[in-house]
């Protein structure tokens, strides 16, 4: 029995199409939080065919859709504060003299001691220096490094500035020096996690050239010494360094109070728990901190009314 498969193929094509519909680029359906359910949910797949999120680089805006509420909370967060898509100059100049000096004096063993260059595929050309950075990517209750008091008095104008930009709604949860080795890259890539996806990420080149390229959502970018940046890290994002040179950037995660989850707050850390049952001198994350003093998360209240107040 022959099966007429030409004609039947030929009326496919010339038949008319039923319950058609125009549709954007699916890039355009997905929010930050969105996204990062589906990167949870079909991690297996993701992983297994090396699946990336795509960017339309379309000029059409995104779809926007009524708020609805994920998990316990609307925060109505956005990166880049909505006033942009890939980059975001929060500001033109950073005086980072004294930043550069102490940096040249950090032993090259230390870059080698984070591991993240291990532990992650796409930075396996970087190597780090940990200043406030927990491996479980915790949303509250950082750790501080003993690098971050060395580096303590320089930091401080960085993060004072950052804090006056986000009206004191917040803290630094995360903050490193990244060093991207000459002809290295850093490949396409989005940022997963709920504190990644739920952190304004700011990057502030310390050491850099005009042959350092940063892509974000398509968008290229040469990010100049001394400036600072809002990155969209939530979209495909890589950085190639064309020069012989090394690059170095101060990377700082803020993050908004609106974001901060109860299963947050929930567990505080090891250190923390000790203090508390033997009744001593308040502390955060190992380091006593008087009551008055300002909270050492940098958001700019006295430690009782911030990490320290009774929970």
């Amino acid at each position: 029995m022959r099966w007429p498969w030409s004609s039947r193929t030929a009326e496919f094509q010339t038949s008319r199409r039923h319950n058609t519909s125009r549709h954007s680029h699916y890039s355009k359906y997905l929010d930050d939080e969105l996204r990062e359910l589906i990167a949870q949910r079909e991690a297996g797949l993701i992983e297994r065919y090396g699946y990336a999120f795509e960017q339309d680089d379309s000029d059409e805006a995104p779809i926007e859709f009524a708020p609805i509420q994920i998990g316990y909370r609307k925060d109505a967060f956005h990166k880049l504060s909505g006033d942009a898509r890939n980059f975001l100059l929060l500001k033109p100049e950073v005086d980072l003299e004294f930043i550069k000096r102490k940096l040249a004096k950090i032993p090259e063993r230390a870059w080698h001691g984070s591991g993240r260059e291990k532990t992650y595929e796409v930075h396996k050309q970087t190597q780090s220096l940990l200043l406030i950075h927990d491996d479980d990517f915790r949303h509250y209750n950082p750790t501080y490094h003993d690098l971050y008091n060395d580096f303590r008095r320089e930091l401080q104008p960085v993060f004072e500035f950052i804090a006056d930009y986000f009206k004191h709604d917040g803290y630094v949860v995360r903050a490193l020096f990244a060093r991207l080795k000459g002809k290295g890259r850093i490949d396409t890539h989005t940022d997963g996690l709920y504190s990644l996806l739920k952190c304004h990420r700011i990057h502030i080149p310390i050491i850099t050239n005009d042959q350092v390229v940063f892509t974000i959502g398509g968008e290229e970018k040469v990010l100049g010494e001394g400036e600072m940046w809002e990155i969209n890290n939530a979209t495909l994002h890589a950085v190639d360094n064309k020069s012989d040179e090394d690059r170095i950037h101060l990377i700082v995660d803020w993050v908004p109070n609106s974001t901060v989850r109860p299963e947050d707050r929930r567990s505080p850390p090891p250190a923390k728990k000790a203090a508390a049952r033997a009744g001593g001198i308040p502390s955060y994350n190992g380091r006593n901190v008087g009551r008055n003093a300002p909270c050492p998360c940098n958001s700019g209240k006295k430690f009782k009314h911030c990490h320290g107040a009774p929970r």
